[in-house]
């Protein structure tokens, strides 16, 4: 996954023409090179947590297991750090869809396309904030 993103991303920058800038992508393409943005980011910490819990069940190390002296809740972390953003990756090439279908069909230009495009980064830097949220019901305080 990691990788596709990282071809996602490249291609998007290098097969676009010199003079186009991101404020000028179709909606559909920002949608995805955002996305990948998050597949980057988000999926990391996710392969970190599998690797982790792979060598406490095969090699008895105690990243997670209480019994050892791990932190349960470490992975839960891990998981929430990433499992956040990927709704966001499953749900905006699917509003940059709604963006490019809507107007074709009604004839009309993108209302906002600049505003949009700002919103979709917003959405996507925010994606990673969410779980913080959690931090309040596991018994810690803020940050």
């Amino acid at each position: 996954t990691l990788a596709t993103g990282i071809n996602f991303f490249v291609t998007i920058l290098r097969c676009k023409t010199p003079t186009m800038k991101f404020m000028h992508m179709p909606m559909f393409t920002v949608t995805t090179f955002i996305t990948t943005l998050i597949v980057i980011l988000a999926f990391p910490p996710l392969t970190v947590a599998l690797a982790l819990m792979t060598t406490d069940r095969i090699f008895d190390t105690a990243f997670f297991t209480v019994a050892h002296g791990g932190m349960p809740m470490l992975w839960a972390n891990f998981f929430w750090v990433w499992g956040h953003p990927e709704g966001y990756i499953v749900s905006l090439p699917a509003w940059g869809i709604c963006s490019e279908v809507s107007p074709t069909f009604a004839r009309k230009r993108l209302c906002g396309h600049q505003s949009r495009v700002w919103a979709t980064a917003g959405i996507a830097f925010l994606s990673f904030l969410v779980w913080v949220h959690h931090f309040f019901t596991m018994g810690n305080g803020a940050l």
